[in-house]
């Protein structure tokens, strides 16, 4: 079960085009633009707070090893 925070981080997610649904249903997570868009930009999305805005950044940040995998 989703926390409160959860599901607004999802949907601000959503709405600022990370988290994408493709034609197949497979979800995709966009990370160049999850790295893209600024703190001060997620602050902007309803329902968002300093709480959220930080849950977001902690997510961000556990996924860095995979951007690191990934560059040569």
């Amino acid at each position: 079960m989703k926390t409160r925070t959860e599901g607004v981080a999802q949907t601000t997610l959503k709405e600022k085009g990370i988290i994408k649904v493709d034609a197949d249903g497979h979800t995709i997570l966009d990370l160049t633009r999850l790295h893209e868009v600024s703190d001060t930009d997620f602050l902007k999305c309803r329902n968002v707070g300093e709480y959220t805005c930080g849950f977001i950044l902690k997510f961000r940040k556990s996924l860095n090893w995979i951007e690191l995998i990934t560059k040569k």
